[in-house]
């Protein structure tokens, strides 16, 4: 669908979506990337979201009737309850895009996952990240990206860090009991990432 009117979403307001999701939502393939449509307010507007091969993300609001582009919805200083439901039905739909098809958690992006690829592909699988310890030196800590992601709550925290993640997931821990303090305590560190 050719239309001089889209409006492209600036990086930051969406997720980066993931190809590989796309088709089961229902976007379809279109020359140099794909299109999801779909109607707005009992049909009142078509949306259409176009996210290109380089993974741009653009839309394109229409008036049913009219067949005319609608731009309302992004002016700010647009004011009204016509204009009010139009841009929350805007960007109920645009939140459904991004929480389905879209990539979630502390390390995605198309310059980290750049990163990533290179130190994979000239290095192999795993990748050191550097992290400021406590007390405030730099250092390498090996971590799988999985372990990474999950454990990136931790690890920003100045009191554990780095070098604090690798001493609990080194750590061992003998629970006895599991009863109203043991079950909680056994899931709290094995959460944490407790090794034994």
């Amino acid at each position: 669908m050719m239309n001089k009117n889209w409006y492209e979403i600036p990086d930051g307001e969406m997720p980066r979506l993931r190809m590989d999701k796309l088709d089961s939502f229902g976007f379809r393939h279109d020359g140099d990337g794909y299109i999801h449509e779909e109607s707005l307010l009992d049909g009142a507007f078509r949306l259409y979201v176009k996210v290109a091969d380089d993974g741009t993300i653009s839309s394109l609001l229409l008036d049913s009737e009219t067949q005319e582009p609608y731009v309302l919805h992004l002016v700010e200083s647009a004011e009204g309850a016509f204009v009010g439901s139009v841009r929350t039905a805007y960007q109920e739909a645009l939140n459904r895009v991004g929480e389905c098809c879209g990539e979630h958690g502390a390390f995605h992006g198309k310059y980290v996952d750049e990163i990533l690829n290179y130190v994979r592909d000239n290095y192999g699988d795993e990748i050191e990240y550097p992290w400021k310890d406590m007390d405030g030196r730099w250092r390498e800590m090996s971590l799988t990206n999985e372990q990474l992601e999950r454990y990136s709550r931790h690890i920003i925290l100045s009191q554990v860090g780095g070098k604090g993640q690798e001493k609990i997931m080194s750590g061992k821990v003998l629970i006895i009991g599991t009863g109203g303090l043991g079950a909680p305590a056994a899931m709290y560190l094995a959460a944490a990432g407790v090794g034994e």
